[in-house]
């Protein structure tokens, strides 16, 4: 019985390896919802120097002597960093399993897709909010080198309302660079969690009831008639729309339940960029008797990691809020 279940072992073990190397080497196994906010690119250097190009110089009619401004850019520096996740099964248990497929079942199911555990990470460091390329947090009120040497904000404490949609989006598109340029945002997508899921499909695209007046509009008062009217500034709802709505299942919580990040993600930039480091993902194995969680604690282990490097991109084309 014994050699029957080392066998069946092996198998499994072969089984996950290839499982394995094919879930990392094809990505968009399911549609990631961190590549609305991050820009992913691979490296091979430990050490990644970022640039980010925030100004050029504007078209003028040529009068007199030819001018020439600075191209305006800033560099961001980061470092590999290693990400992991570990399942561990008693030995007995790991063989027996192994017989039946329950082990090689497990397995995989933990192991997912890539996409999954980069959302996580992606996640995480977006509202970890870090200093950007401009010396301030990536979502500040005070970003410098806007049009005339002033600031500019692409954050708000204020809740999420018709109010506040048309307030961002009118906010986004004004964003301009130190010479006075626009940046062109216009935001596409709107991402929130299940809480906020209704309230934003409302603003963006679905009709609603309510209570008209004499002239037409909707009333506090004097209210003649109800009618089904488009929500604020008539937008639809989820794809086809000009603004998606994006539940994403990490919103939640206390801290995040009422937050929202609307993106231009028509744009190559992106808030956040993540490099992958040398390929990135790769699944190690702990099975062997010399093993040190086999020699102490008679368990297999197995681990999948991710080889990263994160730094804050471009702010413009995104605005994050919520109290």
């Amino acid at each position: 019985m014994g050699v029957s279940q080392s066998n069946a072992f092996q198998s499994t073990s072969i089984a996950f390896k290839a499982y394995a190397d094919d879930v990392f080497s094809h990505d968009g196994r399911r549609a990631p919802q961190f590549s609305m906010f991050t820009a992913l690119d691979s490296t091979d250097r430990y050490a990644v120097e970022h640039d980010v190009m925030e100004a050029l110089p504007v078209v003028r009619e040529w009068v007199g002597t030819r001018q020439e401004p600075d191209v305006v850019f800033a560099t961001v520096r980061g470092v590999a960093r290693t990400w992991e996740k570990t399942f561990s099964e008693d030995r007995k248990r790991a063989l027996a399993g192994a017989a039946d497929g329950q082990l090689l079942r497990r397995l995989m199911s933990w192991l997912g897709s890539p996409d999954m555990d980069l959302d996580k990470i992606a996640t995480d460091y977006l509202v970890s909010n870090p200093t950007g390329y401009d010396g301030v947090a990536v979502f500040s009120a005070s970003h410098p080198r806007g049009p005339g040497g002033g600031t500019q904000s692409n954050t708000s404490a204020t809740a999420l309302s018709g109010a506040q949609h048309r307030s961002v989006i009118t906010s986004g598109s004004g964003f301009g660079d130190v010479y006075g340029e626009p940046f062109g945002i216009q935001y596409d997508t709107l991402m929130v969690g299940p809480a906020l899921a209704p309230l934003a499909r409302e603003l963006t695209g679905s009709t609603r009831f309510a209570a008209i007046n004499a002239s037409g509009v909707e009333a506090t008062s004097a209210v003649v008639a109800a009618a089904e009217i488009p929500s604020a500034n008539r937008l639809q709802v989820f794809t086809g729309g000009e603004m998606n709505v994006v539940v994403n299942p990490r919103f939640i919580g206390s801290s995040l339940a009422n937050k929202y990040l609307y993106l231009d993600t028509s744009k190559s930039a992106r808030p956040i960029v993540a490099y992958r480091f040398q390929g990135g993902s790769r699944v190690v194995e702990r099975t062997q008797d010399t093993d040190q969680s086999r020699w102490s604690a008679d368990r297999y282990e197995w681990s999948a990691e991710h080889d990263l490097v994160l730094v804050p991109g471009a702010w413009q084309v995104a605005f994050f809020g919520g109290p």
